[in-house]
Protein backbone atom coordinates (compact mmCIF):
# COMPACT_ATOMS: atom_id res chain seq x y z
CA UNK A 1 0.00 0.00 0.00
CA UNK A 2 0.89 3.67 -0.59
CA UNK A 3 0.03 7.30 0.28
CA UNK A 4 -1.89 8.48 -3.23
CA UNK A 5 -2.93 11.75 -2.21
CA UNK A 6 -3.74 14.51 0.23
CA UNK A 7 -7.00 14.50 1.21
CA UNK A 8 -7.79 16.74 4.29
CA UNK A 9 -5.65 19.53 6.07
CA UNK A 10 -6.71 20.60 9.78
CA UNK A 11 -6.28 24.38 10.53
CA UNK A 12 -6.75 24.73 14.05
CA UNK A 13 -8.79 28.27 14.68
CA UNK A 14 -9.20 30.71 17.78
CA UNK A 15 -12.09 31.82 15.91
CA UNK A 16 -14.00 29.73 13.63
CA UNK A 17 -16.50 32.46 12.40
CA UNK A 18 -13.56 34.95 11.59
CA UNK A 19 -11.49 31.92 9.98
CA UNK A 20 -14.71 31.15 7.82
CA UNK A 21 -15.20 34.64 6.55
CA UNK A 22 -11.44 34.99 5.49
CA UNK A 23 -11.54 31.48 3.51
CA UNK A 24 -15.55 31.23 2.18
CA UNK A 25 -16.31 34.57 1.60
CA UNK A 26 -13.31 35.96 0.89
CA UNK A 27 -11.49 33.36 -0.50
CA UNK A 28 -14.47 32.19 -2.19
CA UNK A 29 -14.04 28.34 -0.78
CA UNK A 30 -17.02 26.59 -0.99
CA UNK A 31 -18.40 24.84 2.53
CA UNK A 32 -19.41 21.65 2.18
CA UNK A 33 -20.26 20.47 5.60
CA UNK A 34 -20.16 22.24 9.07
CA UNK A 35 -21.81 22.02 12.93
CA UNK A 36 -20.61 24.35 15.87
CA UNK A 37 -16.93 23.26 16.03
CA UNK A 38 -15.60 22.66 12.33
CA UNK A 39 -16.42 23.75 9.01
CA UNK A 40 -15.37 21.81 5.82
CA UNK A 41 -14.59 23.44 2.61
CA UNK A 42 -13.42 22.08 -0.64
CA UNK A 43 -10.28 23.56 -2.22
CA UNK A 44 -10.08 21.54 -5.73
CA UNK A 45 -9.54 18.06 -4.60
CA UNK A 46 -8.13 19.23 -1.18
CA UNK A 47 -10.57 19.41 1.50
CA UNK A 48 -9.75 22.32 4.62
CA UNK A 49 -11.16 21.44 8.14
CA UNK A 50 -11.36 24.50 9.90
CA UNK A 51 -11.58 23.27 13.54
CA UNK A 52 -12.60 24.98 16.52
CA UNK A 53 -9.49 25.38 18.67
CA UNK A 54 -8.21 26.99 22.06
CA UNK A 55 -5.47 29.96 21.34
CA UNK A 56 -3.28 29.90 20.50
CA UNK A 57 -3.56 28.81 16.94
CA UNK A 58 -1.41 29.11 13.75
CA UNK A 59 1.63 31.28 13.94
CA UNK A 60 1.16 31.96 17.60
CA UNK A 61 1.14 28.05 17.97
CA UNK A 62 4.09 27.22 16.68
CA UNK A 63 2.93 26.70 12.95
CA UNK A 64 5.65 27.78 11.59
CA UNK A 65 6.66 26.53 8.30
CA UNK A 66 2.79 25.86 7.42
CA UNK A 67 2.31 28.07 4.42
CA UNK A 68 -1.22 27.42 2.16
CA UNK A 69 -0.68 28.37 -1.07
CA UNK A 70 -3.74 28.51 -3.98
CA UNK A 71 -3.97 28.99 -7.54
CA UNK A 72 -6.11 31.56 -8.79
CA UNK A 73 -8.19 31.58 -11.74
CA UNK A 74 -9.13 35.44 -11.37
CA UNK A 75 -6.12 36.75 -9.15
CA UNK A 76 -7.39 40.64 -9.73
CA UNK A 77 -11.43 39.46 -9.04
CA UNK A 78 -9.90 38.10 -5.96
CA UNK A 79 -7.27 40.64 -4.69
CA UNK A 80 -10.40 43.14 -4.94
CA UNK A 81 -13.03 40.87 -2.85
CA UNK A 82 -10.19 40.42 -0.32
CA UNK A 83 -9.45 43.83 -0.10
CA UNK A 84 -13.54 44.74 -0.11
CA UNK A 85 -13.14 42.10 3.22
CA UNK A 86 -10.48 44.05 4.66
CA UNK A 87 -7.78 41.74 4.91
CA UNK A 88 -4.69 43.46 4.67
CA UNK A 89 -2.59 42.11 1.61
CA UNK A 90 0.90 42.36 -0.82
CA UNK A 91 0.43 42.58 -4.40
CA UNK A 92 3.53 41.85 -6.49
CA UNK A 93 4.34 40.03 -10.11
CA UNK A 94 7.18 37.85 -10.80
CA UNK A 95 8.16 35.80 -14.31
CA UNK A 96 8.48 32.92 -12.43
CA UNK A 97 5.08 33.15 -10.82
CA UNK A 98 3.28 35.63 -12.19
CA UNK A 99 0.58 37.48 -10.18
CA UNK A 100 1.18 36.97 -6.47
CA UNK A 101 -0.96 37.89 -3.59
CA UNK A 102 0.13 37.54 -0.01
CA UNK A 103 -1.43 37.96 3.32
CA UNK A 104 -2.33 35.89 6.59
CA UNK A 105 -5.64 34.19 7.73
CA UNK A 106 -6.80 35.24 11.26
CA UNK A 107 -4.50 32.64 13.08
CA UNK A 108 -1.56 34.38 11.41
CA UNK A 109 -0.71 31.71 8.74
CA UNK A 110 0.62 32.86 5.71
CA UNK A 111 -1.48 31.99 2.44
CA UNK A 112 0.01 33.21 -0.84
CA UNK A 113 -2.28 33.22 -4.39
CA UNK A 114 -0.62 32.61 -7.56
CA UNK A 115 -1.65 33.01 -10.86
CA UNK A 116 1.10 31.20 -13.23
CA UNK A 117 1.61 32.94 -16.22
CA UNK A 118 0.61 30.74 -19.33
Amino acid sequence: MTVDTLQMIVLPCADLAATLRFYHDALGLPVVGSDERMAILRAGLLEIALEAAAPPCGRDRGDAGVELVFKARDIAATTRRLQACGFPLTVATSAHSGATVELHDPDGRPVHLVERPV
